[in-house]
């Protein structure tokens, strides 16, 4: 994917982006990828205008459409435009705001293509230790203009961006931290148990209810879910019965042998071996789900280091090899938390393949019926690498 940053004339894009008038700039989808794009920014409360962004296959535009605006707090807008009608993995410039406030600078995003790339991270979150070394972002955004380097079409998030989700000025500082990324790659998150569910919402434009959905991404069927915010403790979101694990049995039924791949996303991993271990409510009752339907790779976060499993069924590994899968035969579960939180320990497991206790981000890179998948250190340095396929 292509990325190109052209700004107006003795503006820097830092500049653009930090201006008061227009700022926490980031990319979504609502519906189909490969079709549309919802492009979200933030502007002072008294700033009420009708958003605009203008978008084409060039500088000049030539296209327009308007969206949504909303009071956010006491002292901020949130405005929202969805693009529809677009082309299949395509390169397009936009800007946003309106001809009467202004407008951003120029940036570039890709639809989606039938064989994309895509990043997983997660845990970003500063912390209340004032010493801590990501307080202010600065390990998270150091990550983000690696993940940025990637050139990915998409991003999984696996939740906890900030230590408090209430606190909207921490929301802007992840913004600010991230920017480099979110002007030119939708993201895709999940809640985390840190993610105040108000404060979470307003921030992104999703599908469905928001909080449990999924996207089909050329041959690839993502699932969504949240695990609710205390461990183990979250029966009417998880267990058989409610209204999440419904949908998830009527999602999973309808992708079932449609897709070359089912990759699920949640917060809270149900194999771990250190930080928050496992969560055993979430292996109770979603993994013999992902069993029975054939899911080939979960993603989490929570737990603050890297870690996969062995592909795994009925809470056991079916296959021992280290870093080829010709026919995969269970679910690999991933735990990529090392965002930026603070690092934690962790140890050894039965089912455990490789792990880290490291600041990284994973690399996914699908070409039909084989995936390859990189986990990489914030220096880029590959500390896991791994072949899936059909």
């Amino acid at each position: 994917m292509l990325i190109v940053i052209t700004v107006p004339v003795g503006v820097a894009s830092e500049e653009v982006l930090r201006a008061p008038e227009l700022s926490n700039i980031h990319l979504t989808w609502k519906s189909d990828p490969c079709t549309t794009m919802v492009i979200t920014w933030q502007s002072p409360f008294q700033v009420d205008y009708k958003p605009t962004v203008e978008y084409g296959l060039m500088g000049s535009y030539g296209l327009n459409a308007t969206g949504r605006s909303h009071a956010w707090g006491d002292s901020m807008m949130i405005h929202e435009v969805e693009l529809t009608g677009l082309t299949l993995g395509t390169t397009y410039h936009y800007r946003c705001g309106s001809p009467s406030w202004g407008w951003s600078g120029d940036y570039t995003f890709t639809t989606l293509s039938d064989h994309p790339t895509f990043v997983v991270w997660g845990d970003t979150r500063n912390d209340i230790n004032p010493f801590y070394g990501n307080n202010d972002f600065s390990i998270t955004g150091q990550i983000s203009k690696r993940i940025a380097e990637e050139q990915p079409d998409f991003c999984l998030f696996g939740g906890d961006f900030l230590y408090f989700g209430w606190d909207q000025f921490a929301w802007n500082r992840w913004f600010m931290a991230t920017q480099q990324l979110n002007v030119h790659v939708p993201i895709v998150p999940v809640l985390g148990n840190h993610d105040e569910v108000a404060n979470y919402f307003e921030q992104f434009s999703l599908p469905g209810n928001e909080r449990w959905y999924s996207l089909n991404m050329g041959d690839i069927h993502l699932i969504c879910l949240d695990t609710g915010p205390r461990d183990n403790a979250e029966q009417e979101l998880i267990d058989a019965g409610s209204p999440q694990h419904t949908w998830l049995v009527n999602d999973l039924e309808q992708a079932h042998n449609k897709y070359d791949w089912i990759i699920v996303q949640f917060h809270r991993p149900p194999y771990g071996t250190g930080g928050h271990f496992n969560a055993t409510d979430v292996q109770e009752a979603w993994c013999p789900l992902f069993d029975q339907y054939g899911v080939d790779l979960v993603f989490c976060s929570h737990n603050h280091f890297y870690e996969r499993t062995y592909p795994m069924r009925g809470h056991e590994p079916v296959d021992r090899s280290v870093d080829r899968y010709p026919n995969v035969g269970g679910t690999i579960y991933v735990t990529t938390g090392g965002g930026g939180a603070p690092l934690c320990a962790r140890g050894e497991g039965r089912w455990v393949v490789t792990g880290k206790s490291v600041y990284h981000y994973v690399v996914v890179r699908a070409a039909g019926k084989t995936l390859h998948v990189q986990a990489k250190d914030i220096d880029g340095t590959i500390i896991d690498d791994f072949w899936l396929s059909k």
